[in-house]
């Protein structure tokens, strides 16, 4: 069984080729975290979805371009990246955090009294990241829900690896804070 890079690796060069399929296996497979990702610098539901959809089409058109130095998902990434940042010098927008329960993935749509209380921490994990300083969420959400490297991290964000090793620290301890107060540092 292919692991996710793989997968990547896979569907790249059958995109390069021309395949249409890989292309739109692609987008599915990212398409989640790409909006998560612009909806983290955007803030506001519809213009994120303008940015996925910009830094997507940005991304399928150039994929003759990538070159497999860095893993695909880095690439995409760090377009969808550049994608919010243009979207916002051009309309001016400041940095926001993701405010809106609901955004991410729900965790299970059963409803069993498991998936209910994996559904309310999750839920709750949502609320506590919009608490963050938008880019600690930003690198929160990179590296726990993007499973990205500390390397492609510094690639899509231009903070170093120590800064961000730095500011996840303390981004899982305000976590911690935030989700229960008797852990605050005082």
């Amino acid at each position: 069984m292919m692991n996710s890079q793989e997968e990547d690796r896979l569907l790249v060069v059958r995109a390069q080729n021309g395949d249409r399929l890989a292309v739109e296996r692609l987008v599915r497979k990212h398409q989640r975290l790409v909006f998560s990702l612009s909806l983290k610098f955007i803030g506001h539901h519809h213009d994120a979805e303008e940015v996925a959809q910009d830094a997507l089409v940005k991304a399928m058109r150039s994929i003759d371009r990538f070159e497999g130095d860095a893993r695909f998902s880095t690439w995409l990434y760090r377009i969808v990246f550049n994608t919010a940042v243009s979207f916002r010098r051009k309309k001016r927008l400041p940095m926001l955090s993701l405010d809106e329960p609901g955004e991410l993935p729900v965790v299970s749509d059963f409803q069993t009294d498991h998936a209910l209380h994996q559904q309310e921490r999750f839920s709750q994990l949502h609320e506590a990241i919009a608490q963050l300083n938008p880019t600690d969420g930003l690198l929160i959400e990179l590296f726990y829900l993007g499973e990205q490297q500390l390397q492609e991290i510094e690639q899509i964000t231009g903070i170093s690896s120590n800064t961000i090793k730095v500011r996840l620290f303390r981004a899982r301890q305000k976590l911690a804070a935030i989700l229960d107060p008797s852990l605050a540092l005082r």
